[in-house]
């Protein structure tokens, strides 16, 4: 018998540039909420009424978004959130719950994944969680009913409130055959154009992020692998095509910022990729994430061929100690030669580094600055070890030094929440600065820099940003 439509919000809640980037406020773009696109997807094709509502975006004043949702009139608010925006969503939640007492609240993402009891616990305005991967969860949650505790009790992968107490379901598998899900519902966005790639994967081409896999079977200390899994499972390489034709036709794409965790895990897969981008969309190009040992000269060439034009790996440290702190798998060296060879095959290459993991010291911030000024890169940034519920290393700092704060709002890698034993927060503050200054500050980088621009546009916003950056370094 067929479910009568529901009517389901999907909220992104707000969080300030200040918090998500630090100093590097001017350099921040808001994501796409791509989780929000397949869940509405989902939804949609079981034949209920989404709609996404990304606050970041938006922005409407309060009484503004009450008359959105008393419009809409949906009988579901579903809202997403990583740790640090758990609060952010929480006021929303209250706010919402204070006009429509009889909208059911669902809060899913890796915070409540991570910590499902006690995040409903703290919060009580949340209705239903959902833990782990939510497309299929939450069709079935809108077809059981609100008031109906019998049938939630059969759905797996949720928590829910019922006569004063909370209930969890067993756990949900992952979903195996990504291809069964329908594309991302990029039609429900309010304004594409409000998302940008990250400054060092641009392309003066219109953008968009997609996503070609799921799952990491990597065990890095600061993880956390509660949604999607360590099991690799992937898109088959001809739905990935057809979805990227899809935006190419329909919003005139022409650069793809593919955010899997990892690229290449499957070498024949990305041939296979590779050879079909190159012959079916010439012209095309993208930016991609690998891991330092996936990288080969020959897949390189064929990634350039098919149109890659930035890949970042997350290098974390330039210390083999640390590295092995954080169970990297990775040794420095590999990643030297990474990088040469991505550079050879004339990618741009960008790499992330952590400052501040368990076991680090004025010893390897050295070794990890001298090897940063060493390499190759095009463009580099900074994160302080933020330790998120779920991770491995969350529960396990007490004994490796000091929670400077145990506020969820600052766990986004740009504030200091956690201090090594042996050093202090303004060491950590004044090697942050070391670093960039290290990097970016180098006469070759501006000089290679300067010989790469193109336009006097390009010269005049070169200029600002880099205005823009030197103020960054000259404060403590």
């Amino acid at each position: 018998m067929p479910h009568a439509p529901e009517r389901i919000l999907l909220i992104s809640p707000r969080s300030s540039k200040d918090a998500l980037f630090g100093r590097l406020k001017e350099f921040g773009n808001y994501k796409l909420p791509i989780n929000l696109c397949n869940l509405a997807a989902m939804c949609r094709e079981r034949g209920h009424v989404p709609r996404i509502l990304d606050l970041n975006v938006s922005r409407p004043a309060p009484g503004e978004l009450r008359a959105e949702i008393a419009r809409f009139d949906p009988r579901w608010i579903g809202i997403t959130a990583f740790t640090m925006d758990i609060n952010s969503a929480s006021r929303l939640a209250r706010s919402i719950k204070d006009a429509f007492p009889r909208i059911a609240i669902i809060i899913g993402g890796v915070h409540l994944s991570s910590l499902p009891e006690r995040t409903m616990c703290e919060n009580p305005q949340f209705d239903y969680g959902v833990v782990g991967e939510g497309e299929l969860t939450l069709v079935e949650l809108l077809e059981a009913g609100i008031h109906d505790a019998a049938k939630a009790a059969t759905i797996p992968g949720i928590i829910f409130r019922h006569d004063g107490s909370l209930s969890r379901t067993a756990p949900r598998g992952l979903i195996d055959n990504l291809d069964t899900l329908p594309f991302p519902a990029y039609d429900l966005v309010e304004d594409m154009d409000a998302y940008q790639p990250s400054i060092h994967r641009r392309s003066n081409s219109k953008s968009m992020m997609v996503i070609t896999s799921r799952g990491c079977p990597m065990g890095c200390t600061f993880c956390d692998r509660t949604v999607l899994g360590r099991r690799y499972r992937s898109h088959s390489v001809p739905y990935v095509i057809d979805l990227m034709k899809h935006l190419r036709d329909r919003y005139a794409i022409r650069h793809f910022d593919i955010e899997d965790e990892n690229m290449g895990l499957n070498a024949q897969w990305l041939h296979h990729f590779c050879d079909r981008l190159a012959n079916e969309l010439p012209g095309i190009t993208w930016a991609c994430s690998m891991r330092a040992d996936l990288v080969t000269d020959d897949k390189l060439k064929g990634m350039r061929a098919a149109g890659c034009r930035n890949i970042t790996f997350g290098i974390e440290s330039g210390s083999q100690e640390m590295l092995d702190n954080y169970k990297k798998r990775l040794k420095v060296e590999t990643i030297r030669t990474a990088v040469g060879l991505v550079k050879k095959n004339s990618i741009g290459m960008s790499g992330s580094f952590i400052l501040g993991g368990a076991g680090e010291t004025e010893k390897t911030m050295r070794e990890s600055i001298k090897f940063l000024r060493t390499i190759d890169l095009d463009y580099f940034y900074l994160w302080y070890l933020a330790p998120v519920p779920g991770s491995e290393v969350a529960g396990d700092l007490d004994r490796h030094g000091q929670i400077a704060s145990r506020n969820w709002d600052d766990y986004s890698g740009q504030k200091i929440v956690f201090i090594p034993r042996g050093l202090s927060e303004r060491q950590l503050r004044k090697t942050y600065t070391r670093y960039y200054r290290a990097f970016y500050l180098r006469p070759s980088y501006i000089i290679r820099k300067l010989r790469s621009l193109s336009s006097a546009r390009e010269l005049k916003e070169t200029a600002r940003l880099a205005l823009t950056f030197v103020r960054m370094l000259l404060q403590r």
